[in-house]
């Protein structure tokens, strides 16, 4: 009975139809990039990473890519040298590991008398 009569004691004071979210409570929080910007980045290092070897060059059998901005990394396969009307190409494989999981990817990269463009990067 004591117990029954302390612990009435303590509920009393509670009402619940007022607890809510207390929204006056703001925490620190850091900017994000949205994905679409992230994989725009991460599209340009991957480019950057394909155009780093000389045309007519042996590729090697895997490159690996880092973007510094979005903490992005991966490697770069199946690369293979084509000639077309966009001029000099490399199709490739890439990998793409980041914070939102790891992803595998087709692309294809051309230079048409000068700097390199990546055309597609598809997501498999």
């Amino acid at each position: 009975m004591l117990c029954a009569a302390l612990l009435a004691g303590c509920a009393n004071g509670m009402d619940l139809d007022k607890m809510s979210v207390d929204r006056s409570i703001i925490t620190g929080s850091t900017a994000s990039a949205t994905p679409q910007n992230g994989d725009t980045s991460d599209e340009a290092a991957i480019g950057a990473t394909v155009a780093s070897w000389m045309p007519g060059e042996a590729p090697p059998e895997a490159m690996p890519w880092v973007n510094i901005a979005t903490g992005s990394s991966g490697a770069i396969q199946r690369i293979a040298d084509t000639f077309d009307a966009d001029g000099a190409c490399r199709t490739f494989s890439a990998t793409r590991e980041a914070f939102d999981g790891v992803g595998l990817y087709h692309g294809r990269a051309c230079s048409k008398g000068g700097a390199w463009s990546l055309k597609s990067l598809d997501k498999s």
